[in-house]
């Protein structure tokens, strides 16, 4: 863990979700939408959250990356898709144990999402919300899937015996209140746990303490096609490599490209709509809010 962990206030606090062998994909991060830590006046601070590997020569780059960049936080169990849940709650006990006290919000995201940090700090300051508030791309009347061999497979029925999700959001990314983290944590601790991570900390723990979501329409847990344009409105985008996360954190910059967007604010209306009306209202899984 590096030795400064939430030593300092920060308006934010990030753990991004990668996986032992995520060199480039945190290598990215670190030059593009995670390079800085103060973002309009407010400081941000970002860690990545690892479990264990079992391959010796990519636990030793680890230490070297650790080493040269201090943000690593490694911890005991394996890292493997199923221990997702354990991972997300880690990081809640991390940030109730360490950051709660000096942070007003925390930010959970994968290492394969396009992150427009000055949108959601320009969110979180409009919605001024400061307790009770877990935000992010929320899922509505979703269906458990029985079938084995689907990666979203709920396990046999004893697991979750019920026939919809409670409404969750979507583990891609989401955001919190510092409040919100330690008391997710502690309903986890007595709740049996699920290994939907997102389902059972955002949608079951949410519901037991009466904690009620909010959709936010510029987080995306799916693909979009490339528009610099449409990405400068959204919060997050997701399924990037590294190499495009360079390109969509560059061009979103440029002169020409700012002022070409100026022009084609209606386009990205029509965009979020057709997405969160039309796109999604045909997926069987995962129905967005409204």
């Amino acid at each position: 863990m590096p030795k400064d962990f939430c030593d300092k206030p920060s308006f934010l606090v990030i753990v991004c979700i990668s996986s032992p062998s995520g060199f480039e994909a945190r290598r990215v991060i670190r030059k593009t939408w995670g390079r800085d830590r103060s973002v309009m006046g407010h400081n941000i601070s970002l860690y990545f959250l690892l479990g264990q590997t079992t391959d010796i020569d990519i636990q030793k780059n680890i230490t070297e990356e650790y080493l040269l960049n201090n943000d690593i936080v490694q911890e005991s169990f394996y890292d493997t898709y199923n221990n997702l849940t354990l991972k997300s709650a880690m990081m809640l006990k991390l940030f109730t144990l360490k950051c709660q006290s000096k942070a007003k919000y925390l930010l959970k995201i994968d290492d394969d999402i396009y992150l427009n940090l000055p949108k959601l700090i320009d969110d979180l300051m409009t919605r001024n919300q400061t307790d009770n508030l877990l935000m992010g791309s929320a899922i509505c009347g979703s269906r458990p899937i029985r079938s084995s061999g689907d990666k979203w497979y709920a396990g046999p029925s004893y697991l979750f015996p019920y026939d919809i999700y409670p409404s969750y959001i979507s583990g891609t990314s989401y955001c919190m209140s510092g409040d919100v983290a330690e008391k997710i944590l502690n309903t986890a601790l007595n709740t049996p746990i699920f290994h939907l991570e997102d389902v059972y900390l955002t949608g079951i723990c949410a519901k037991k303490i009466g904690l009620n979501i909010t959709h936010n329409g510029r987080f995306t847990f799916h693909y979009l096609k490339q528009n610099f344009c449409l990405y400068k409105q959204l919060i997050t985008v997701h399924y990037q490599e590294p190499e495009l996360i360079q390109q969509v954190f560059d061009s979103i910059r440029d002169a020409d490209v700012e002022e070409k967007c100026r022009k084609e604010d209606q386009i990205f209306l029509v965009h979020r709509w057709l997405i969160e009306n039309v796109f999604m209202a045909n997926k069987t899984r995962k129905i967005r809010c409204s």
